[in-house]
């Protein structure tokens, strides 16, 4: 189709090294051509606990390559967007991001196959100085993104909800891989002292990739900090009590930053509900968080008495990233008007209000094959669910590639006919 999209054009030059917009266009092409190569969580931590000089620049060449597969893919996704809302300028400007992040990669230079350690010195702090940056360009993805579907709600160009959340599930999740590859990489290889001998044995510890997750310990400082925002809000919350049981003993690999942002999301969520729900009474009923342990699932149940959710917004509104129970805090009012000085990331949003906490948190437990679902009793209260992968061998990126005969967001998701991406993703078999 054709594409109204009006991109910045890049004059070349030996100066900035910047590419003209028709070799980029090429090179975005040519790469969301190659396949995305989802990783298997237990590899990654295997490879970055060999921390010396070979496999630092093996993960640097990776990262280049993979990273620029992943952010053309993307690319190609929003630009397969309707004309309103390829027009709308905060989706401009995250396609401008992920178009300059994607052009500093590709614009890095090969390394030699015999380079001097002085090459391998400047590729790697090359490559590094590109992740930060990256990292760092992209933290206001997310809410960008917010107000930019907000605005396009409110004017009435939303005609295909399900493809806008569609669009968005992939979008973000999309995100989660590029960011984990990259903090990884940082984390494993940048803040650990590279050693000529393998550092196989001793921490835990692999880049963010912690070896001997402690899920309990995770959601009892998840629950301390949702339990603030509560009391700055409300001057009262309810308590969290965690408890965990096991059936085998086995040590759990997970990135516990995921964790966390799930665990934080559903107990900010249960805090507000039960503190709102028993207004006024002289003691709030507890937030009971069960971890538990299986062969096949970490498994954690979150229950709370906030009331619970009626049927008809469980089915209809609840991952749909345009619904939220609360009203829009005043920031995110201001930016939808316009005013983008008080735009910040998810780490610093408030305890409620724009409706991206539930959905997102659901994307960060599908990322490495888990599920978030949540079962209420409107009138009582209601139980949140968090499955992860008990295996590492098991926990694989669920990561959306574009197919441009499966991807057009101008008509019904009914007319693709291939597997959804969630469910290829899920069959995956080493």
């Amino acid at each position: 189709r054709s594409c109204h999209f009006t991109m910045p054009v890049r004059m070349g030059s030996a100066r900035t090294g910047r590419l003209l917009r028709g070799v980029l266009d090429k090179k975005i092409a040519e790469y969301s051509g190659y396949m995305i190569n989802p990783q298997r969580l237990k590899d990654v931590a295997a490879f970055g606990s060999i921390t010396n000089q070979s496999t630092y620049l093996k993960s640097c060449k990776f990262i280049r390559n993979e990273c620029a597969i992943r952010l053309a893919h993307i690319i190609r996704e929003i630009r397969e967007l309707p004309d309103p809302f390829l027009e709308e300028e905060n989706i401009q400007k995250v396609h401008t991001w992920y178009t300059t992040s994607f052009e500093d990669l590709v614009s890095l230079p090969d390394l030699p196959s015999r380079a001097s350690a002085a090459e391998q010195d400047a590729f790697t702090q090359e490559v590094l100085r590109n992740a930060n940056a990256i990292t760092n360009r992209h933290k206001p993805t997310v809410m960008t993104m917010a107000i930019a579907m907000q605005r396009l709600v409110r004017k009435q160009l939303v005609i295909d909800p399900i493809s806008a959340i569609e669009f968005l599930d992939r979008l973000f999740m999309a995100r989660i891989g590029v960011r984990f590859l990259l903090t990884q990489h940082m984390s494993a290889f940048v803040e650990t002292p590279l050693d000529e001998k393998d550092s196989t044995t001793g921490s835990r510890w692999v880049g963010s990739i912690d070896r001997e997750c402690n899920v309990k310990a995770i959601a009892e400082h998840a629950g301390e900090a949702a339990r603030m925002l509560c009391l700055n809000k409300y001057f009262d919350a309810p308590d969290v009590n965690v408890t965990t049981t096991s059936t085998n003993s086995r040590p759990f690999t997970y990135i516990p930053s995921h964790i966390h942002h799930i665990v934080f999301e559903l107990l900010k969520n249960s805090c507000r509900a039960v503190t709102e729900y028993h207004e006024g009474e002289a003691k709030l009923p507890p937030i009971e968080v069960l971890i538990v342990q299986g062969e096949e699932d970490l498994s954690i149940r979150i229950r709370d008495r906030g009331g619970g959710i009626p049927r008809r917004i469980q089915t209809e509104n609840l991952f749909t990233y345009m619904y939220s129970t609360a009203e829009f805090p005043d920031f995110f009012e201001a930016a939808v008007d316009g005013d983008d000085s008080a735009l910040t990331d998810m780490n610093n949003a408030p305890l409620a209000g724009f409706g991206y906490g539930l959905c997102i948190s659901r994307l960060y437990a599908r990322y490495l094959g888990g599920e978030l679902s949540l079962e209420c009793l409107d009138g009582h209260g209601t139980d949140a669910y968090v499955y992860l992968q008990a295996q590492s061998d098991q926990a694989v990126e669920v990561l959306p590639s574009f197919v441009a005969s499966q991807v057009n967001y101008t008509s019904k998701l009914d007319k693709v006919v291939a597997p959804h991406w969630l469910e290829q993703n899920r069959t995956w078999t080493p």
